[in-house]
């Protein structure tokens, strides 16, 4: 499991969330979005920000308080999925 450290722009406040750093760490449930997210014709930059707050369990409202520079950062932990 990867540990992500989120800090919110507006409050400066930090989070800690926990995901799947392999395919076998996914769950049921995630492995079904996952797939339906790959179904979608969506722009890939779109689907690694769903993919973040779906296997993360990141609130929207919150992620979409991060700075771009920070999501990119952490776009290596979603390498498995990619590979």
């Amino acid at each position: 499991m990867n540990k992500l450290i989120l800090q919110d722009d507006v409050r400066g406040r930090k989070y800690t969330y926990s995901g799947p750093s392999k395919w076998n760490d996914l769950s049921e449930a995630q492995l079904l979005a996952w797939a339906a997210l790959c179904l979608k014709k969506m722009p890939f930059d779109h689907l690694v920000k769903a993919a973040f707050i779906f296997l993360y369990s990141i609130p929207a409202k919150l992620f979409f308080q991060v700075p771009n520079s920070q999501i990119v950062q952490f776009a290596d932990k979603l390498n498995f999925l990619f590979v």
